[in-house]
């Protein structure tokens, strides 16, 4: 079977305490009964957010920066029962919106493509090597950040 990789694009925002928070909720585009309303990080769209937390740093077991390329990410390596849930969950939810929020902050809601089976997913977004691993060891402080 075919891994596919979430990738999702993120904003890092400055000020975050050194343990990062992270909720990967269901998102819509529209209101709806049992949505709450939250715009992206910096006053972008609005997206409504389903109450149940998916996924979060619970479900994490490694969060790596891999290489040292001029356009760092984080990996995210799920515990095998969170990558059993997220193949399940991506697998139903193919053309849904998937909302991760970090630290309180919706950062993106991306539209799942395809199912994701490798039980690992990967933040990118537009920041520096250094703010990579501090969401990595704010994600997954027990586990060291590879790639340093």
């Amino acid at each position: 079977m075919k891994a596919a990789i979430l990738v999702l694009s993120v904003l890092l925002l400055a000020g975050c305490s050194d343990r990062v928070t992270m909720e990967f909720r269901l998102a819509d585009d529209a209101p709806g009964d049992g949505l709450t309303g939250m715009a992206l990080a910096g006053g972008g769209q609005t997206f409504y957010l389903n109450e149940n937390i998916m996924f979060s740093n619970e479900d994490v077991v490694a969060a790596t920066v891999p290489g040292d390329g001029d356009h760092p990410f984080v990996e995210l390596t799920f515990s095998d029962d969170a990558a059993v849930r997220l193949a399940q969950f991506t697998e139903e939810n193919i053309g849904r919106r998937v909302a991760m929020i970090i630290d309180g902050e919706l950062l993106a809601a991306p539209i799942i493509q395809a199912p994701i089976t490798a039980g690992k997913a990967v933040i990118t977004g537009d920041f520096t090597r250094e703010e990579a691993e501090r969401i990595a060891v704010g994600l997954c402080p027990e586990n060291p950040v590879a790639g340093s």
